[in-house]
């Protein structure tokens, strides 16, 4: 049964995935409608997600460590489900901003869940493949709805669009519950760490640091792109429809699935998660590039952006290899403190985005023109270079974790 955990959680994890990277990318013009805001303010709406979504980590993490991941993933879910359906029956902007971040907490238990399930429900040289497949999957979610939910909104409106995903969602919670089993293990208090040792050891190990940061520089741009501003970033240069838009903003996500096996090799080949973060770190500036300030044909850019999502999978390195050198005890508290400081990029940089587009604007109610979007898009650049900055100060430690784990053996 302890599979079904397992289960449960990439569920859970597909569903939130899903959730917060593909509504506010493929309705992104019908929220500037509905709620009569501007770029910056739409960005600060998306950016709502990740203020309730960063701080949460740390908490989530001692909590994740402590209590049942059944119980918290099957709260999250419903938490996230009814943040939806509020999100949609608003026509406040308040309100939807209040949802947004309920979203944003809701969600906050997702990848944490998945790393602790999968090093709890499979052995630990699996664990990294099993836990990257899951973020994979959550990939393949977005794939799946980009296309139907720009379909669905033809046919209806966003809002009813959003508002029986959020139904659907409390539906999967309750059956995930009633339908799974949790091992429940009784800990011995002189083996657990407390909360601000546990902190203590993360936060004075500098390279916890630098990953965490090299993470938040790669993972922030794909996010800010595949989730925000990419759809409407095609819309205007290519003078596509939505559908189409959408369809090519997947084939990042596409890339993210194909990418799992082809990264966690690569470190395995060359015994190094530093070479393969930095070369990756490369490609992906040279990508991201290409894709913003080359203007070619929609396959031509699919394929660079399927490529991105091959090459992102990197940034997934960092949590088996800070975890290697952690004590399993404080692995969730670990992750979520990386994954603190991995979305504070987001926050930051999606309503930064955004920011410059108005600025960049001719007018106040004038459209924003290709030359708006692309001067919005050097914030998301200069992340990338700083992810090159960043990578070299990381130590290699894949041999020395791959000896650790011998040793242990």
């Amino acid at each position: 049964m302890r599979i079904g955990l397992w289960l449960f959680s990439v569920c859970f994890y597909m569903y939130q995935y899903g959730l917060y990277s593909v509504v506010p990318n493929v309705f992104n013009e019908d929220l500037q409608r509905h709620f009569c805001i501007n770029a910056a303010e739409t960005g600060g709406l998306i950016g709502a997600f990740y203020i309730a979504y960063t701080p949460a980590q740390i908490p989530v993490g001692i909590l994740i460590d402590r209590f049942s991941v059944r119980l918290l993933i099957t709260l999250s879910f419903l938490i996230i489900s009814l943040g939806a359906i509020v999100f949609a029956k608003t026509d406040s902007y308040s309100i939807a901003y209040i949802a947004q971040m309920i979203i944003g907490f809701g969600c906050a238990f997702s990848f944490t869940g998945i790393i602790k399930v999968s090093n709890e429900v499979f052995s630990r040289e699996k664990a990294a493949f099993m836990s990257s497949l899951s973020v994979a999957l959550g990939g393949l979610s977005a794939v799946a709805m980009s296309p139907l939910f720009a379909y669905l909104s033809a046919l209806s409106s966003w809002d009813k669009v959003v508002f029986w995903f959020g139904i659907v969602g409390v539906v999967l919670a309750i059956v995930g519950f009633l339908a799974t089993k949790e091992e429940v293990k009784t800990a011995d208090p002189k083996e657990e760490i407390g909360v601000i040792e546990s902190l203590k050891v993360i936060l004075s190990n500098k390279q916890f640091i630098l990953m965490g940061l090299f993470s938040m520089a790669i993972l922030s741009p794909f996010l800010s792109f595949s989730n925000a501003w990419g759809a409407s970033f095609i819309k205007c240069i290519y003078g596509i429809g939505n559908v189409e838009a959408a369809s090519t903003i997947s084939a990042m996500n596409f890339g993210l699935i194909f990418g799992v096996p082809l990264i966690v090799s690569l470190a395995a080949k060359f015994e190094s998660y530093k070479k393969v973060m930095a070369y990756c770190s490369y490609i992906l500036a040279a990508l991201f590039g290409f894709a913003i300030f080359v203007k070619t044909n929609v396959f031509i850019l699919g394929g660079a952006l399927f490529l991105i999502g091959i090459v992102m999978n990197c940034e997934f390195l960092t949590f088996p290899a800070a975890i290697s050198l952690a004590s399993p005890k404080i692995a969730g508290t670990l992750t979520s403190v990386i994954n603190t400081i991995i979305m504070a990029g987001s926050a930051t940089l999606i309503p930064a985005i955004g920011a410059v587009m108005d600025l960049s604007r001719s007018a106040p109610q004038a459209a924003y023109s290709p030359d708006d979007y692309k001067r919005g898009m050097i914030v998301l650049m200069a992340f990338l270079v700083f992810a090159i900055i960043v990578v070299q100060f990381i130590k290699d430690e894949y041999r020395k974790s791959s000896e650790k784990k011998t040793k242990n053996s």
